[in-house]
């Protein structure tokens, strides 16, 4: 009954929300601010494991090996430019730059055998280092006066510039330190929650996650495959996105498109 509930006064501060009129985030025509600006992106990864614990049997009755995966968090960081659009009714934003990413990652690998000795259990890392270009189009859906949620859908190419495996004991022929190649493209989702922090500033929190590894082919695979277990690469971020300020030669915007009256507008409190 709970859930009922507060599945209704959802449903009514939604219903509300969409009925009030609320000042649009930006104005196209403002005379002292352009539709684009720089940003900037710290964050972190973090790699989620397609399976969590594995059983694989040996050619050998009674001695089987079990696989333990999991993440570790990386770090993140990106800088680029961006430009708001509302010529395009489900393109409001884009942007593209270059960022640096670390994706880390575990493996425990232990042999389980009833009547034999099987020592101490195989333990692997690997940490990655990459330098990435991304591009991302995205819709913005206004939720009140200053949030609005983001949903986006982009590209990142990487290149591996520095692979780091360490596995002990050492001397484990058994362990493959399987990795990506050096250089790959994926198509993401990136979901975002923004906040107009003050007139052309937002603050936007986000989680990106890959849907199609493209380069190199993996039969619509989305995850990365280290040593024996696949990993999901997930990026958190808090971009800090700023509009340009017009010098005084500079031409006036004109929002003349479908969105500019339901997104950005000229009737903005400023």
């Amino acid at each position: 009954m709970k859930y009922q509930i507060l599945f209704i006064v959802t449903m009514i501060s939604l219903s509300a929300t969409a009925q009030r009129q609320m000042k649009p985030l930006y104005n196209l025509n403002d005379p002292g601010m352009k539709r684009s600006g720089w940003h900037f992106s710290p964050g972190i990864t973090y790699m989620i494991p397609s399976k969590g614990k594995t059983e694989v049997q040996s050619e050998v009755d009674g001695i089987s090996q079990e696989i333990t995966s999991g993440g570790r968090i990386g770090l993140y960081a990106e800088v680029g430019r961006h430009h708001l659009f509302d010529k395009f009714y489900f393109l409001n934003h884009l942007d593209y730059g270059i960022a640096y990413k670390k994706l880390t990652g575990k493996q425990e690998s232990q042999l389980i055998c009833e009547t034999c000795d099987v020592g101490e259990p195989v333990k692997s890392v690997f940490k990655d280092n990459f330098a990435s270009a991304y591009l991302n189009f995205s819709n913005i859906w206004q939720i009140s006066d200053y949030t609005f949620i983001q949903n986006g859908i982009g590209f990142n190419g990487d290149y591996r510039f520095l692979l780091n495996n360490n596995i002990s004991p050492d001397n484990q022929p058994e362990i493959i330190p399987n990795s990506p190649k050096p250089f790959q493209v994926q198509l993401h989702y990136k979901f975002s929650f923004g906040i107009k922090a003050e007139k052309g500033t937002f603050i936007i929190p986000s989680i990106e996650v890959p849907i199609l590894n493209i380069v190199p082919w993996d039969n619509g695979r989305s995850t990365l495959r280290y040593f024996d277990s696949g990993y999901r690469p997930i990026i958190l971020t808090v971009k800090f996105m700023f509009l340009s300020k017009r010098k005084p030669g500079d031409c006036k915007g004109a929002g003349s498109g479908t969105m500019g009256s339901k997104l950005w507008d000229k009737k903005m409190n400023r």
